[in-house]
């Protein structure tokens, strides 16, 4: 496995989820969530595809109540968008919710890193991995599609 690719997506996770957990989201808020969204997503791709390992479950449990109030600037945008954007798919919008979106994927995330953080390094790949195609990167997706069209789009 490469240790790297672990070690770079491990640093950009703990980048983002004390970056999400600060507050301090200075001038450009959305602009910062897209561009570790954007990192993220990249960095997600160049995990390895490994198994994991025999070891113990580490839960982790995240309030959103605990951080900044200023991540309700987040909390209060919302976004339509379409759960299966297959052509063939007849489901009809959704609303998102940029707040949901960030505080998942630094959920997420987390559960990876507090496996990294107790060397079970294969198993955080594996989480990040398999979270990044079955949850969060859907999150990170939708995120950078509703910061695009309502914040760097000019929509609002």
């Amino acid at each position: 496995m490469s240790s790297s690719a672990a070690s770079l997506f491990a640093k950009l996770a703990r980048g983002y989820c004390t970056w999400f957990e600060s507050g301090d989201y200075g001038e450009n808020p959305f602009e910062q969530a897209a561009s570790w969204l954007a990192r993220l997503y990249a960095a997600a791709l160049e995990l390895p595809n490994v198994e994991p390992v025999d070891a113990a479950d580490i839960e982790h449990h995240f309030d959103v109540k605990k951080v900044s109030p200023n991540v309700s600037i987040f909390w209060n945008r919302s976004y339509r968008f379409l759960f299966d954007p297959r052509i063939a798919s007849e489901d009809e919008p959704i609303q998102g919710n940029l707040g949901d979106d960030l505080s998942d994927i630094h959920d997420d995330l987390m559960r990876g890193l507090l496996l990294f953080d107790a060397g079970q390094i294969e198993n955080a790949v594996f989480e990040w991995r398999f979270s990044h195609r079955t949850h969060w990167g859907q999150h990170a997706t939708g995120a950078l599609f509703g910061i695009h069209w309502l914040v760097i789009g000019g929509l609002e």
